[in-house]
């Protein structure tokens, strides 16, 4: 009975020390690493792709979160949406996004001007949900967030990066549910973030070095020469036609 007492006595202040860390960080402001990255690489439905922020007229001003903008357009909208306007989403990989430069070149940009240019009775704004290497595993999680947003339509352009997926981050869809479950329980503390921001280096150093196959980048013809700002002239000679 005593062997037992000492042991709950210890589990006790355990979860207190614990408790009164998570609470001092949380105090402190800490800002852990997820708040600029997410760790689980939209995986797990921890970390939306929108934070909003509230305005003064009451409405709600959702910007890409600060954690995704690695992989994704900054966007931004307004919930309630404003009359008159019509909401559409565009989801897919680089494609959709506009990669290899930016949103301004993809299809959801030449899509909201054309359907403003056609149709001027109604404003129409479309989203750029696209995110890199992206395939329909993660873009299911964007989806179901992106209906708290009055959608009116979604485009999901998507099925070229599903073999991508498998082959980058295959330990990470292998997971079990039990251990997805703990982590997204731990993701929400700032002690495990906090944690989680020491022990990665560590891994990471002591993991024997790859070679890689294939460039991390690559290098476009559109790049090589006059780049976004010959993109842009075309665009504006387009326009005034």
């Amino acid at each position: 009975m005593k062997a037992i007492s000492r042991l709950a006595a210890g589990l006790t202040i355990a979860v207190l020390v614990l408790f009164v860390l998570e609470a001092a960080l949380r105090l402190v402001g800490y800002r852990g690493p997820s708040e600029f990255e997410d760790p689980y690489l939209g995986f797990e439905a921890i970390y939306p792709l929108f934070g909003g922020k509230e305005q003064a007229d009451g409405s709600v001003l959702y910007s890409t979160n600060a954690n995704k903008i690695r992989l994704f357009n900054r966007q931004q909208f307004r919930v309630p949406k404003p009359p008159g306007v019509f909401r559409i989403f565009c989801f897919g990989g680089s494609t959709t996004y506009g990669r290899p430069l930016r949103a301004e070149t993809a299809y959801p940009r030449w899509l909201e001007i054309l359907l403003n240019s056609m149709d001027p009775g109604r404003r129409y704004e479309v989203i750029n949900a696209g995110g890199i290497s992206y395939a329909s595993y993660r873009i299911v999680h964007l989806v179901s967030e992106a209906m708290r947003y009055q959608p009116d339509l979604f485009i999901v352009y998507s099925g070229h990066n599903e073999f991508l997926e498998r082959r980058t981050y295959g330990k990470i869809m292998e997971r079990s549910p039990s251990l997805r479950a703990v982590t997204r329980y731990l993701s929400r503390l700032r002690l495990y973030d906090a944690m989680r921001q020491v022990v990665s280096p560590i891994r990471t150093s002591q993991r024997p070095a790859e070679r890689s196959v294939l460039p991390g980048e690559v290098e476009t013809i559109l790049e090589r020469s006059a780049g976004l700002d010959l993109y842009r002239e075309a665009v504006v000679d387009y326009l005034r036609r």
